[in-house]
């Protein structure tokens, strides 16, 4: 909790930073990622491990939360490439395909339009605001 706001409204503090390759790779190297699927996380994944990893660097906040923003970019574009793979499918078996993103991320429009950006650059598909 930074700013006096529980969240990042919209992404209004996150799409002021810039990714901070460090932390990136510490948080793309968590040992949740090396799992293979089905899988979920709870929230005791983002209190126990994500916040203190965050807390941990001494970077602007609005640089932690870019970063972050980028690692959920990243790690579900990874997601959806490793059931691509795995399902020994071509990506163009999910093109037009249509993804539903849940949960309070949704309602930052920063992050769905990085996820929007990434998804139909990578994979064709269609991501829709809910």
């Amino acid at each position: 909790q930074h700013f006096n706001k529980e969240y990042d409204e919209n992404g209004e503090y996150s799409s002021k930073g810039t990714v901070n390759e460090i932390l990136l790779n510490k948080l793309n190297q968590l040992d949740y990622y090396k799992k293979s699927y089905p899988k979920s996380l709870s929230n005791s994944f983002g209190l126990n491990i994500v916040y203190p990893l965050l807390e941990s660097d001494p970077i602007d906040i609005h640089d932690a939360l870019r970063t972050y923003i980028e690692h959920i970019v990243q790690q579900t574009s990874n997601a959806i490439q490793m059931i691509i793979e795995n399902e020994k499918q071509d990506k163009s078996v999910y093109a037009k395909c249509k993804i539903l993103l849940t949960g309070g991320g949704t309602h930052n429009k920063f992050l769905f339009q990085c996820l929007k950006s990434e998804l139909e650059k990578n994979f064709s598909i269609e991501v829709e605001y809910p």
